[in-house]
């Protein structure tokens, strides 16, 4: 279809060492940025350009200790910011998403493994201005 491109540059990259022998610690981070034509619809001629771009990063701690036991600790922010631009006008879009995430396992020397963990995440998002928030503790 005309009117149907799409570019798109990313990047990522990881860091991680180990502070001791039972402590790890790292961080990510991925960024995307794309440019879309957009055709319209089938039955609604309505061509535009969408701006879009992505950023991930997370920053983590696992202790792992004495028989079978480990707990990890991460925490990660995804902001997106996103405009739809065509003959009508802009409508810009943004989401800031904030996450907590713990989990902690036991594992035996058979085959069994016990999971158990708490998440938290605080969302803000703002559509063409209209501003809301969110949160989720599960």
């Amino acid at each position: 279809r005309p009117k149907n491109t799409f570019e798109q540059v990313s990047a990522s990259a990881r860091l991680e060492g180990t502070l001791s022998e039972a402590l790890l610690v790292g961080g990510t981070v991925r960024w995307q940025d794309s440019t879309t034509e957009e055709p319209g619809s089938r039955l609604f001629d309505s061509p535009g350009v969408v701006d879009a771009e992505n950023l991930v990063a997370t920053a983590y701690g696992q202790w792992t200790g004495d028989a079978g036991l480990a707990s990890r600790l991460t925490y990660g922010r995804h902001e997106r910011d996103y405009v739809f631009t065509s003959s009508w006008g802009a409508s810009p879009g943004a989401n800031t998403r904030d996450i907590l995430d713990w989990q902690t396992s036991w594992k035996d020397d058979a085959s069994i493994e016990l999971v158990g963990g708490a998440n938290a995440e605080w969302v803000e998002n703002n559509a063409s201005g209209s501003r809301s928030e969110d949160e989720v503790l599960a």
